[in-house]
């Protein structure tokens, strides 16, 4: 007994071959793609996990040579002077204001990483992607990966940086609310402590402390 839905199925089925298997290349780029994806998951978990900005540095640092495979990851923080001072990377970078080529500037004013090759951060290098930290709209430096003559980043390299800054940059967001909320609460605590001092020491210089205290001398 034959059923018309499934031998019409089997008629629409296109013939095995070629053209119906996956290449091998293709499954090798949804398998290092869904690796990437999930890494970068973990990675977003283990930064924020921290409130203090140098643990947070250190662990974006971290990651991203796990992720991206460079020989040389910097990272670069801009103060609200408009002033770069590196805060981690080869120790040859220059530390306070280092030469920005305009080229490496550009990815300030973009969506996406940018492709360098000479002037790079490192001088050891010859290429580099360099991916803005910002969050919240708000520029708050840059991080470059960077590779030696011979060696080119890769797609795949570029958008591990990419997710690496952006979770990056939303940490070291969040560290820097939490300090200023904690430097509030202690200036609080210290004008509390002041007035409170300050109220106690009034106590004992009033009129009425000062009798109460003559005659309890005199006992």
């Amino acid at each position: 007994m034959s059923w018309p839905l499934v031998e019409r199925r089997r008629g629409d089925r296109p013939p095995d071959g070629p053209d119906r298997r996956v290449g091998s290349g293709s499954l090798d780029d949804l398998i290092a793609a869904n690796g990437l994806l999930h890494s970068l998951q973990r990675l977003a978990v283990t930064i924020s996990s921290s409130l203090d900005e140098d643990e947070v540095i250190h662990r974006g640092i971290e990651q991203a040579r796990a992720l991206v495979h460079a020989d040389a990851i910097t990272v670069l923080l801009i103060d609200s002077n408009g002033q770069w001072r590196s805060v981690g990377g080869p120790s040859d970078v220059e530390q306070t204001n280092p030469d920005l080529d305009a080229r490496v500037l550009d990815c300030l004013d973009s969506n996406r990483a940018v492709t360098v090759e000479g002037h790079p951060v490192w001088p050891s290098a010859n290429v580099g992607v360099y991916r803005a930290l910002r969050s919240r709209g708000e520029i708050l430096g840059l991080i470059a990966a960077e590779w030696l003559p011979g060696n080119t980043p890769t797609a795949a390299q570029s958008e591990a940086l990419v997710g690496v800054a952006d979770a990056m940059a939303i940490a070291l967001d969040n560290s820097r609310i939490f300090g200023r909320l904690a430097d509030r609460a202690a200036a609080d605590e210290r004008a509390r402590m002041a007035r409170r001092s300050e109220e106690h020491t009034s106590e004992l210089q009033s009129p009425d402390h000062l009798v109460c205290r003559l005659l309890l001398e005199k006992k």
